[in-house]
């Protein structure tokens, strides 16, 4: 990290720095968590802090999934650096920083071994790559706006910060986003390619009411307002039911084998949106237009529809989704380190354009 050796100034004299970057990803037996096999990031972690010199400074790079992940060993592991260990501040860094992984999102946790502040610092390096993009690199000084904001207290608009007891508790969650910016340090409601994408989406509205008058969506709202989840487990199947998939270019047979117990499969009905959670990246969405793509979907998908009185149609909605711009809200809203999952909840703080003649309640 540039200048790190400047970390003395956060409490007095640094008699030592430790840098650590983890591979991700692998599978191995953690003495530390009584042989449990877990994943190799929270296996070096759960190390560090076996043998971290408690007189020290540590700049550790580790995936989001350290910070938010609710399995018990990761719970585990951050209520310990919590309590054994100062987390001074969270640097977070946008996808695509390390091109071995293009794909991953990481942090810079700076770790000492002093007794914790009351605040955690946070920062948010902005992302430098186009918004097509999946690298991220950045440029010599794009962590010179962290180190003032760690080091000296100098505040931009990319930086915050989180008092340690709202962090301990519950499940100790260290995923604390940046209020009013996305996750690679973009604006909600003032980005650029929000503010094209509302005016390409009114002009499309417009044309599909056959308007002369141009309808430019001029505001951005959180699609969870307009939603609700649909497809409760089917229970008994019935054999004229036929399973199906989703894919980039919509509902398709299921492939692959079936559950052996099929009670638990989702019903998706007309004007309901289905999605894989795991290729929602991808632009995996589907959306049911008539009884004939009726079927039952994998208890893995999220089945949700609009609400009647939501200020955007299901074609609207889908069109968004799958342009660029809505796939760049799915990719930032998204969770995971080798993967990334967008949850219903995920789905739910998803920014979309909505006509400004629209009223809402």
């Amino acid at each position: 990290m540039i200048r790190l050796g400047s970390f003395q100034d956060v409490h007095g004299v640094l008699p030592s720095v430790v840098l650590g970057n983890p591979p991700f990803g692998l599978r191995l037996a953690s003495p530390s968590l009584h042989g449990r096999t877990v994943i190799s990031e929270l296996c070096y972690l759960t190390w560090w802090m076996d043998h971290a010199p408690l007189s020290g400074r540590c700049g550790l790079i580790v995936p989001d999934g350290i910070l938010f992940r609710e399995a018990r060993a990761f719970r585990e592991a951050r209520e310990r650096l919590l309590t054994e260990f100062a987390v001074i501040a969270v640097v977070r860094l946008p996808v695509g920083t390390f091109s071995d992984a293009p794909d991953v999102r990481t942090n810079i946790l700076l770790v000492s071994g002093d007794v914790q502040p009351e605040t955690i610092r946070y920062y948010q390096v902005p992302r430098a790559a186009g918004p097509s993009s999946l690298r991220a690199d950045l440029p010599s000084d794009a962590l010179e706006g962290a180190l003032a904001w760690v080091l000296d207290g100098r505040k931009d608009r990319y930086s915050w910060d989180i008092p340690i007891s709202d962090v301990k508790q519950g499940t100790w969650c260290l995923d604390i986003p940046c209020p009013g910016l996305s996750r690679d340090g973009l604006e909600y409601r003032k980005n650029a390619h929000h503010t094209a994408a509302a005016v390409r989406f009114g002009e499309q509205m417009s044309l599909q009411l056959e308007s002369f008058n141009p309808c430019p969506a001029s505001r951005i709202e959180v699609l969870g307002r307009w939603i609700e989840k649909r497809g409760a487990p089917i229970g008994r199947v019935d054999g004229s039911r036929r399973f199906i998939g989703v894919y980039q270019q919509g509902f398709g047979p299921a492939k692959g084998r079936r559950a052996a117990k099929t009670d638990r499969y989702r019903c998706v009905e007309r004007n309901d949106f289905a999605y894989n959670p795991m290729r929602a990246v991808q632009g995996a969405f589907a959306l049911c237009r008539s009884p004939s793509e009726e079927g039952l979907v994998s208890p893995d998908y999220i089945v949700f529809r609009l609400k009647d009185k939501a200020p955007v149609g299901p074609e609207d909605l889908l069109s968004y989704i799958k342009s660029r711009d809505g796939l760049r809200e799915i990719e930032t809203h998204s969770h995971g380190s080798l993967r990334r999952r967008l949850r219903y909840k995920d789905l739910e703080e998803i920014q979309i354009p909505v006509p400004s003649d629209t009223v809402s309640t």
